[in-house]
C-alpha cells in the first residue's frame, strides 16, 4: 500500500530501464528492467505527504539519456516512445532532464531535368537539406508527455555533424538558408516546452571552429550560436 502512495502508478516497479534490440526479431525496441537500488532509498518519502511532494520528482528518475552513435532518428524516436509508454504518463510527467541526439539534417542531392524539375540522385550535388521528421516527432512526443521538462541536452553525433558541415561547405546560399530554417525550426519546438529553463547543444570541433574567423566553419559556428540554446564544444 505504501508504494501506491510513493509512486503515481501503483504497478510501476522500482527499476532502472535499458532499451534492448534483439537481432532478427521485429523492429520494436524492448525495455529491459534492471533492479538496481540501494537499500531504503525511498525511506525519506515515507515521512509525510509534503516530503513526498517535494522530493519525488528528484529521486524517481535520474537524467534520461537517449540516442547514440549508431541510432538513426527513427530508432531514437522508437526508444523515446517505448520508454514513455513503459513508465506511463503520470511518471513521465515527473521527468525534468532529457538528453538526446541532436536533430539530423538529411541532404537532398541531385540536379534538375530539362524542364527544371528536381531529380533525386544519391551521388549528385547537394541542392537542399531538411530535418528528419522523426527528430521533430521526438520533441513533440516529449512536449505531450513531459510538461515539467526543464533541461534538454543535445549531442551532435558524428553523422549529424558531418551532414551539417557538408551542407554548409557547399557555398550555396540556398542550402545555407535551408540550414538556418531547419535550426530555427528546432529552436521553435524547444520554445513550446512551458517550463524549459535551458537547452545545451554539444558539438564536436566547436572550440576550434570559433577560433578561426576566416574559415567557412566559423560561419556555421556563428549560425549555430545564434539561437536560444547554449552551444558547447568538445
Amino acid at each position: 500500500m505504501i508504494y501506491e502512495h510513493v509512486f503515481p502508478a501503483s504497478d510501476l516497479p522500482i527499476v532502472t530501464f535499458k532499451v534492448e534490440r534483439r537481432p532478427g526479431d521485429d523492429d520494436r525496441p524492448r525495455i529491459k528492467p534492471t533492479f538496481q537500488k540501494p537499500p531504503h532509498w525511498l525511506a525519506l518519502l515515507y515521512t509525510c505527504r509534503q516530503t513526498y511532494i517535494e522530493t519525488i520528482p528528484f529521486v524517481m528518475f535520474s537524467p534520461v539519456k537517449f540516442g547514440g552513435l549508431r541510432l538513426s532518428p527513427e530508432e531514437q524516436l522508437d526508444e523515446v516512445q517505448c520508454f514513455l509508454e513503459t513508465i506511463g504518463r503520470p511518471s513521465a510527467a515527473f521527468l525534468t532532464f532529457i538528453r538526446l541526439g541532436f536533430p539530423e539534417l538529411q541532404l537532398i542531392r541531385g540536379g534538375v531535368d530539362a524542364e527544371n524539375n528536381p531529380q533525386n540522385n544519391a551521388e549528385g550535388e547537394i541542392r537542399g537539406v531538411e530535418l528528419a521528421r522523426a527528430d521533430l516527432d521526438v520533441l513533440r512526443v516529449l512536449q505531450e508527455h513531459c510538461p515539467r521538462l526543464r533541461y534538454v541536452g543535445f549531442v551532435v553525433y558524428l553523422k549529424a555533424y558531418l551532414n551539417l558541415l557538408t551542407a554548409w561547405t557547399t557555398m550555396n546560399q540556398g542550402v545555407w538558408d535551408d540550414v538556418k530554417r531547419a535550426m530555427a525550426r528546432v529552436d521553435a519546438e524547444l520554445q513550446k516546452f512551458p517550463l524549459l529553463l535551458r537547452a545545451d547543444v554539444v558539438m564536436g570541433k566547436c572550440s576550434s571552429l570559433k577560433k578561426n574567423p576566416d574559415a567557412i566553419g566559423y560561419e556555421l559556428y556563428t549560425v549555430m550560436n545564434s539561437f536560444t540554446w547554449r552551444l558547447l564544444g568538445t
